[in-house]
């Protein structure tokens, strides 16, 4: 079983610029169920234009998906999602894109292998990591989750990756994957 890091693509000019404002009692990186009703569509700024639209994936605090990533993590059997609906608009030209979704990974997994990774520790419980290492045995064979001794890293097992990547669809767009070493 192989282990990545689902981040956002570095090749990207435009996005999200501002998220939208969220009682100071929501998270959405700590792994933990939103009971707080938020007003839908939660509505993100972004730059983008009708000529450079959004990617499929934006963010990772607050992660951002298009359906079409939304739909292909459901088809890998990704369950532990809390979805809001979500807009994306561009502030300047009046642009809008509604078919986006803002979720919350439901999961925060302690599974790093520290002796083998390399870290700093930048606060009681929280790790800035150079390198992941996993244990795979600490995973529960978890298909999407976030990385309990760092929560802003969200980890895909390769069987959601290969969904992600189907060769029969349009690629999806705005994301890259680290291997994780185990």
């Amino acid at each position: 079983m192989s282990y990545y890091e689902l981040v956002a693509s570095t090749d990207q000019d435009t996005g999200v610029t501002r998220n939208p404002p969220l009682p100071d009692t929501v998270f959405f990186q700590a792994g933990e169920w939103i009971d707080e009703s938020l007003l839908e569509p939660l509505v993100f700024q972004c730059n983008n234009t009708a000529n450079d639209p959004p990617p499929d994936f934006s963010k990772r605090i607050i992660p951002v998906l298009s359906q079409r990533f939304l739909s292909r993590l459901q088809a890998a059997g990704v369950d532990n999602l809390q979805t809001f609906r979500a807009e994306l608009v561009n502030p300047t030209t009046g642009e809008r894109w509604t078919d986006f979704h803002t979720v919350n990974i439901i999961g925060a997994i302690p599974c790093a292998y520290l002796t083998r990774s390399r870290y700093t520790a930048i606060s009681a419980g929280m790790i800035e990591f150079d390198e992941i290492v996993l244990d795979a045995g600490l995973t529960r064979e978890a298909l999407l989750f976030r990385l309990a001794e760092s929560t802003r890293r969200i980890i895909v097992h390769s069987q959601v990756i290969e969904h992600l990547v189907d060769r029969d669809d349009p690629p999806l767009t705005g994301f890259d994957v680290n291997v994780l070493e185990t």
